[in-house]
């Protein structure tokens, strides 16, 4: 089952110029230095968001790697790098402080939270994008049937629970149930969009 799921959000700081994400790709375009964009670390889902951005929209941008989302956070407030494009919760407590503004969110939906629930999806500014990480329960495929259905149930049972979709929206992290079926299929639309996208960004290998 899949349990969790949160989308990719481009963040500034809040003293840049750029009110909205139309602005931020406009200025994008036009600049000769490519806007220099943060992310938890080469071939991170963030750093593939960023790419996907760049690839759908045309834009060259400087991707700057950093270990997890945290750094690049704080790169971000020291004006090492232009904008971000982790996970709302990551950035959560600065946009309260008043120090970033998020302006869009590579999703299907808005985010349900209160903090983010104005700021659009790229999808509404007319960037067909979804990307998101998400978190789930897996077993061994030699599982007995049985047990599968039990763990299956007590999956959605825990993710139907109050505590937990009021915990996960404290976090200003998304609740996103999906049984078996339906997470798989997901992951099977992941891993096709991934395969088309990896082979454009040359990744050295190890």
């Amino acid at each position: 089952a899949r349990l969790n799921a949160d989308p990719s959000a481009i963040t500034v700081r809040a003293d840049t110029p750029w009110q909205t994400v139309d602005e931020f790709l406009a200025d994008a375009r036009r600049r000769k230095d490519p806007v220099a964009i943060g992310n938890a670390g080469v071939g991170s889902i963030w750093h593939m968001a960023a790419a996907a951005l760049g690839d759908k929209t045309g834009i060259a941008f400087n991707h700057v790697p950093f270990l997890g989302a945290a750094p690049a956070a704080v790169a971000l407030l020291g004006g090492h790098v232009d904008a971000l494009t982790v996970s709302p919760g990551e950035v959560a407590q600065h946009v309260v402080a008043g120090k970033m503004r998020t302006l869009a969110v590579m999703a299907d939906q808005r985010v349900g939270s209160a903090l983010f629930e104005k700021v659009p999806t790229l999808k509404e500014r007319g960037v067909d994008l979804s990307v998101q990480v998400w978190r789930g329960l897996g077993a061994p495929k030699a599982l007995p049937p049985e047990l599968a259905d039990l763990w299956a149930d007590v999956a959605r049972k825990a993710a139907d629970d109050t505590v937990f979709r009021e915990a996960l929206l404290k976090a200003n992290l998304g609740w996103a149930y999906a049984d078996g079926p339906s997470f798989q299929a997901a992951i099977d639309k992941d891993r096709a969009f991934y395969k088309d996208l990896v082979p454009k960004l040359n990744i050295p290998k190890a």
